[in-house]
């Protein structure tokens, strides 16, 4: 069998449309992979972005317990606080009136409702 000669021009033009072909498959083949790259990346940042909203909730959630909490724990204090200004005030009275009725006691000056002078 005799050997093949291939002019070196058709063997260029034949390198060159397979060199082509080539190029072609391989822009084709990195323009999928960008492609699905771009889609990957899209829904990672979605799930990102709905664990992100998620943690938000969750967080102004336990922001609204936390507040009820603390606005809970100030009106119970504030109504301790008013009881002991109700009692500073009943007691406060009530040594007003012991103050006058042992005033009239030492006048002699007898008044109905009064302590005696032994309490």
């Amino acid at each position: 069998m005799g050997d093949i000669i291939i002019p070196e021009a058709a063997l260029d033009q034949f390198l060159k449309l397979l060199l082509a072909g080539l190029m072609k498959e391989r822009e084709g083949l990195v323009a999928e992979h960008r492609a699905q790259l771009n889609a990957d990346e899209a829904m990672f940042r979605a799930r990102l972005e709905v664990m992100l909203e998620r943690g938000r909730r969750e967080i102004n959630g336990m922001r609204a317990v936390e507040e009820e909490k603390i606005e809970r724990r100030l009106r119970e204090t504030e109504e301790k606080i008013r009881a002991v200004e109700e009692e500073i005030e009943r007691k406060r009275r009530a040594a007003d009136e012991e103050i006058e009725c042992k005033m009239r006691a030492a006048d002699a000056v007898p008044t109905s409702g009064c302590f005696s002078d032994a309490t």
